[in-house]
């Protein structure tokens, strides 16, 4: 009898250049350290396109294939 171990699906990982939508705004990651986790994000459906977001990975939604 042979048994098979299933795969996991690997997580996918945020880059610079990657949009994430939270709530109405879209941002887009302008920097991204991943030592400290560190990510800054600039707003790109807003009135007022210079809105930025310094925050950290573990903040942002988990990223979709």
């Amino acid at each position: 009898m042979t048994t098979t171990i299933p795969s996991r699906k690997k997580k996918a990982r945020w880059e610079t250049g990657d949009a994430v939508t939270v709530g109405r705004t879209r941002w887009v990651i302008r920097r991204l350290d991943r030592s400290t986790g560190r990510v800054v994000l600039e707003a790109m459906n807003t009135t007022n396109h210079a809105e930025w977001w310094d925050t950290t990975l573990d903040r942002l939604p988990e990223k979709t294939a």
